[in-house]
């Protein structure tokens, strides 16, 4: 096998209903491009290892071959191949040249910022009406479904200490329905984290938690939890799942979350959102996420950010080098009750487009 790029996948034999699968390169876990690649982020999210052509999944060249479609309207440029029993996937490096065709595009392309959207207020909502029932709409998990076939990389669900909305049972739906990167939100309490080894989400976001708060208030004391951490990130680690922690762009807590094993951050991005009308603060702020966001990818952390994000802000963001995905929730369910959740989905992709990664982005605002 030649190896064109860092991306090339190879689905072998066509005829066998249990095709092998082989890969190569690190973005691969969680990408969920087309089918196959989710399965393999499954395989590895279940079992802790990565599969090999001696481990054997299910794939269709005819459902890849939409798939890689809906992929290259999206903007991912990819190829689809059939040769003679074998297909062959291939695509560009993240901020490298694109494969199409079997050629090398001469044109690097931009980095992909993935989105991950936050379902916790479509349970809310349910959970106004219907808190206490078996049911209710509307489901989460349809919502889910919405925004990942809108485009959406990944869904978000916190799963709160006193349920107050997402519940036991919706991450368990999510988890058998969606074919996605799951990231599940949690304290770092003995039941989570027994919720969290049993479901086995791709990835859990450690976040401090208060019952008197409405939402998620301030970045994780990681410096000051070391120990506890420590012992959350091994036993995640053991069970294949992988840990990012909530926190502040603080190199106190950004050195602390490399040193407990963690392997992503979400910088926290309130602060940000809530002066992003004071221009003076905002940039301040806006450089504290910069210099963050740099510091902990010297570190070897790869970086995602959330909270507070919103249609007007996330164009100014886009300055912040680094980053991987951004967690948006409210503003899409809020923007989805006059568009559709779709539609909304589809927006807040769209001024993520001019994401330049690790030099951020040129086109991002100076101030709000």
């Amino acid at each position: 096998m030649v190896y064109l790029s860092h991306w090339l996948f190879a689905i072998s034999p066509l005829h066998n209903p249990l095709p092998a699968l082989r890969w190569r390169g690190e973005e691969t876990r969680g990408a969920g491009l087309v089918r196959a690649l989710e399965m393999a982020h499954s395989f590895e999210a279940r079992n802790g290892f990565k599969p090999t052509a001696s481990h054997f999944l299910h794939a269709n060249f005819t459902s890849l071959k939409t798939e890689m479609r809906s992929n290259h309207q999206r903007g991912l440029l990819c190829h689809c191949q059939k040769v003679g029993h074998w297909v062959i996937l291939k695509r560009r490096p993240f901020g490298g040249s694109a494969i199409w065709n079997g050629r090398e595009s001469p044109q690097p392309l931009p980095h992909m910022l993935k989105l991950g959207v936050n379902i916790d207020h479509i349970a809310t909502l349910r959970e106004a009406r219907y808190r206490g029932l078996a049911s209710g709409e509307p489901d989460p998990t349809l919502a889910a479904q919405v925004c990942v076939a809108a485009g959406a990389h990944g869904i978000t669900a916190h799963l709160r200490e006193d349920r107050r909305h997402i519940l036991d049972r919706d991450v368990f739906q999510l988890r058998s329905k969606i074919k996605c990167r799951l990231n599940l939100e949690m304290a770092n309490v003995p039941a989570i984290v027994d919720v969290a080894l049993k479901l086995k989400p791709d990835i859990i976001c450690l976040v401090p938690e208060r019952r008197q708060e409405l939402t998620t208030e301030g970045g994780l004391d990681v410096a000051g939890s070391e120990e506890a951490l420590t012992r959350t990130c091994q036993k995640m680690a053991q069970a294949g799942i992988e840990v990012s922690l909530f926190i502040d762009p603080d190199p106190r807590q950004i050195e602390a979350s490399r040193r407990v094993g963690a392997q992503y951050v979400e910088l926290h991005t309130g602060r940000f959102a809530s002066h992003f009308d004071d221009s003076s603060v905002c940039i301040a702020v806006l450089k504290e996420l910069a210099d963050g966001a740099q510091l902990a990818h010297e570190l070897g952390l790869k970086v995602n950010a959330g909270h507070g994000l919103n249609y007007r802000n996330v164009p100014t963001l886009l300055k912040v080098p680094h980053l991987v995905e951004l967690n948006i929730g409210h503003a899409i369910v809020s923007r989805a009750v006059f568009c559709g959740l779709g539609q909304a989905v589809g927006e807040m992709l769209e001024l993520m487009k001019p994401y330049g990664g690790p030099k951020g982005s040129a086109e991002g605002q100076d101030q709000p």
